[in-house]
């Protein structure tokens, strides 16, 4: 691998690891769900199931940090897909935490609403991870572009 985008960093010798880009979380929710009154306090939100992002991952790590405080018996149902975890919110299974950027269409139909709540879950961070090995002059050309064009928010 010469290059990846990626939550979280590479820890394998050789690599450099670059903060890339971050995007902001929002709760939404399908019209299918009823909520409590806003904003939902962690205690109610413990007992909604939530999609999410797979094991192992920060933001899933993030939200059943939050959650475990309330409950250690909410459903948390995970998965590697976006569209997977969209398509399960869509369906009303229950509530998640993604980048209105990529829900941008839900949102605006009216398919998927933001609802407050009352903690913040830390942003979903991608970092690039390049190669570090001598002559990687190419990758460390790519990995300065993808910067420049990205021109990243502040993290």
């Amino acid at each position: 691998m010469d290059i990846a985008f990626l939550i979280g960093e590479v820890k394998q010798e050789g690599f450099f690891n670059t903060p890339f880009y971050s995007y902001s979380l929002i709760w939404v929710v399908s019209p299918k769900l009823t909520l409590p009154p806003e904003p939902v306090s962690l205690s109610e939100l413990a007992k909604i199931p939530i999609i999410t992002y797979p094991r192992m991952s920060e933001p899933h790590a993030n939200i059943r940090t939050l959650i475990t405080k309330m409950s250690s018996s909410t459903q948390i149902h995970s998965s590697s897909s976006l569209s997977t975890i969209i398509r399960m919110a869509l369906d009303g299974i229950g509530v998640s935490a993604l980048p209105k950027e990529i829900i941008a269409r839900e949102l605006a139909s009216g398919q998927l609403r933001e609802f407050e709540v009352e903690a913040n879950i830390p942003d979903l961070v991608f970092n690039m991870a390049y190669c570090a090995a001598p002559g990687a002059n190419v990758v460390r050309a790519v990995a300065d572009l993808s910067l420049k064009i990205v021109a990243p928010k502040p993290l």
